[in-house]
């Protein structure tokens, strides 16, 4: 089943607002992509702040004002989940 535009206009809306955060913090992020699965939205950025990023989700989180979600930090320095995910969207 797929979200109905007033979900996905609250998903869209969510992700700018954590964006907007980030941002805010002097973290620089970037936009790499999204996916939509069994109703599970997952949104990819890239940082190279771990430590401010976390702590910036975590006041997100924990503020319990927005939606409730939950996040993980991969370190890729040499980019290869980053080609991996742009190889898995090229070969769809």
């Amino acid at each position: 089943m797929l979200p109905t535009n007033e979900e996905l206009n609250e998903l869209d809306q969510f992700e700018h607002t954590i964006e907007n955060y980030l941002k805010e913090s002097n973290i620089q992020c970037y936009y790499v992509f999204r996916d939509t699965h069994k109703g599970i939205r997952n949104f990819y950025i890239v940082t190279n702040d771990k430590t401010g990023t976390t702590t910036v989700l975590n006041n997100i989180k924990n503020s319990k004002k927005l939606r409730e979600f939950d996040f993980a930090i991969a370190t890729d320095k040499n980019w290869d989940l980053y080609h991996d995910f742009r190889k898995k969207i090229r070969d769809k």
